[in-house]
């Protein structure tokens, strides 16, 4: 391999490593997903100790991080309240259904 193609190569390789990697198109979460995802979680907490304890305790994947980045900044006494609360903002993040034509 002569000189030229071995500069090629290593910027190539370099250019590679600069790439960010492909991601999975992020997914979104259910209610119902977020609070059997919190199960494990001892209750009260507030939104920042969930965060907290969550990237601790449990795997928690961008949807679940997002789905807790979104609830309201408050103390929650269970997973139910925590997924009701992360429902209540879904909702609110949803475009309204276009009116039916008569």
């Amino acid at each position: 391999m002569n000189q030229l193609t071995k500069q090629h190569n290593q910027r190539s390789d370099q250019q590679a490593k600069d790439q960010p990697l492909p991601t999975q198109p992020s997914r979104s979460i259910t209610a119902a997903e977020l609070e059997k995802a919190l199960a494990p979680v001892e209750f009260p907490k507030s939104k920042a100790e969930l965060i907290k304890v969550t990237s601790r305790q449990i795997t928690m994947d961008a949807p679940i991080e997002q789905a807790l980045e979104s609830i309201p900044e408050r103390v929650y006494q269970s997973a139910a309240e925590v997924a009701a609360a992360f429902g209540e903002v879904a909702s609110k993040q949803r475009p309204a259904a276009a009116p039916r034509a008569s």
